[in-house]
């Protein structure tokens, strides 16, 4: 087994020096309460060594100020017309357009660089949509912490979104602001970077690049890297615990100091909580894991991934085919079939055949899978009913479909945004024939426009899918192409396989394959 090998920005830095400082912050110049003179000093009586005033679409004007031995920098909250986002270290007053995908990429051109601001403010805790997140390129990261939002309905924590974006190859800071509006707000949060001088430009470039630690109120004394083993020193905390992708936690220690081996994480990176009393909580930045299984793997599996990139062809037909669920009418032998299936867990070709086809007339799009099974006693079904979302534990196939997208990932793979947010659709279907179908953007349900039917055959099942066109949207025009994935999942004896190479989520539509018009 290769060894692994630990990557921070803060590992980089030899001789150091730990800076506190806020990044969210309001005064009387926009719905503050104080002027940004007082600010300035309350901040600097806390003891902190920089400090950002972020006013509501006005640019601000450290240089006016007094620093009271603090750090200014300059910045803005882009709020007018949509979600608000910081621009930090700004140069320039950035528009507050309402495709705030424009605004992030101005900021990114002519002024600092965006994050992101309290993702899980208001009731429905989405000021942020995951989706939304997901879509976007071009930022830094996200408010994982914003004190404000204590005084405000929603949650003000988002590490839920910071995790799933994470997972999903996104690699983002998370930031702790206080977003303080009145001087008894101030000190609920703050961003702690390693830099080895004192400057405006040397902590800008650490908040830009990872190269810090966000805070409720724990302070990390030192972190560093032996090998494959993490060493944590954080003096106030309780427990320190380490997280790997979509949250898990893999390790806990009671009390102030960890050592932790990550040399049997099978994940691309960890992340560490340190946890205080009374809820105050240190947050590192994703630590990546070089070398080892998890690494090795993967890049075997981007050779599959490059290999993987099927195509269904449609057939154009000008009427539909009889709908018996057993792919017997003769159009579905003129339909080109795919059968490129991999297993989900190791890349290797599955012991069974899994086919699929595809036919499109002027008002439907319509779907055939022959499903190789010679143990048809062993099935999993539960599921007797259509739009039951857990259909996809039984026996059953599911297809994806992504309507006009384009998606974009920076020189390491991680993925930096998709070009707009997708039509994102998943429809699943049982050996019964039962559906069920889901916009998995807006939760709107396709089942009861989507009409399906499913068969036995000596040694294997089939199934035939009718979906309106209407209720998928895009063009299908000759030449177009559609993101598109089929899951089989052999629920009974055990195996998930995949026509597209996704690694280890069918929810991944930036490698999905493509359906041909």
């Amino acid at each position: 087994m290769a060894d692994v090998r630990l990557e921070s920005p803060l590992f980089n830095v030899k001789g150091g020096m730990w800076l506190k400082g806020n990044l969210h912050t309001h005064t009387s110049r926009s719905d503050g309460r104080s002027d940004p003179q007082e600010m300035a000093r309350a901040y600097a009586k806390m003891g902190h060594d920089f400090l950002m005033l972020s006013d509501h679409d006005i640019l601000g004007e450290p240089e006016k100020l007094d620093g009271c031995g603090m750090v200014l920098l300059n910045g803005s909250e882009v709020s007018n017309n949509g979600p608000h986002l910081l621009d930090v270290g700004a140069r320039r007053r950035v528009e507050p357009r309402h495709d705030r995908q424009i605004a992030i990429r101005s900021i990114k051109r002519t002024s600092g660089f965006a994050v992101l601001c309290h993702p899980n403010w208001t009731e429905d805790f989405n000021h942020w949509r995951f989706e939304t997140l997901l879509g976007l390129a071009d930022y830094a990261g996200i408010e994982i912490f914003n004190g404000f939002g204590l005084d405000l309905p929603g949650s003000h924590l988002a590490l839920d979104k910071w995790d799933r974006l994470l997972a999903e190859g996104r690699m983002l800071w998370g930031y702790a602001n206080d977003d303080a509006h009145r001087v008894e707000q101030i000190g609920r949060g703050w961003n702690v970077v390693l830099v080895a001088k004192r400057t405006k430009e040397a902590i800008l470039d650490a908040l830009r690049t990872g190269c810090f630690y966000a805070s409720s109120g724990v302070a990390i004394e030192s972190i560093a890297a032996e090998g494959s083993t993490l060493v944590v020193r954080a003096p106030e905390a309780e427990a320190i615990e380490v997280y790997a992708p979509y949250g898990k936690r893999v390790a806990r220690t009671n009390g102030p100091e960890m050592r932790f081996d990550a040399s049997n994480v099978f994940a691309p990176f960890i992340r560490v909580e340190c946890i205080g009393r009374a809820g105050a909580m240190a947050w590192t930045q994703p630590i990546l894991l070089r070398g080892g299984p998890f690494e090795d793997r993967q890049k075997r599996f981007a050779k599959l991934a490059g290999k993987s990139k099927p195509t269904l062809k449609m057939l154009r037909a000008a009427r539909a085919p009889k709908f018996t669920g057993r792919l017997d009418d003769p159009l579905w032998a003129k339909a080109r079939p795919s059968s490129a299936f991999l297993r989900i867990d190791d890349g290797q070709k599955p012991a069974v055949k899994t086919e699929v086809r595809a036919i499109v007339t002027a008002t439907h799009l319509y779907l055939g899978a022959r499903c190789e099974e010679p143990e048809l006693d062993k099935m999993r079904l539960r599921i007797n009913a259509d739009d039951d979302g857990g259909m996809w534990a039984d026996d059953s196939v599911e297809f994806f479909f992504v309507v006009g997208q384009t998606f974009v990932s920076d020189h390491r793979g991680w993925q930096t945004g998709m070009s707009a947010l997708p039509e994102y659709f998943q429809i699943i279907v049982n050996a019964n024939g039962f559906v069920y179908g889901t916009d998995a953007l807006t939760g709107r349900t396709l089942t009861g426009k989507i009409h399906a039917k499913s068969d036995r055959y000596e040694g294997g099942w089939t199934l035939e899918l009718a979906i309106p066109l209407k209720a998928l949207g895009g063009s299908t025009k000759r030449g177009k192409q559609w993101g598109f994935h089929v899951c089989r999942n052999r629920s009974g004896v055990g195996g998930t396989f995949v026509w597209s190479w996704v690694g280890t989520s069918n929810h991944s539509p930036a490698r999905f394959g493509r359906l041909a018009f």
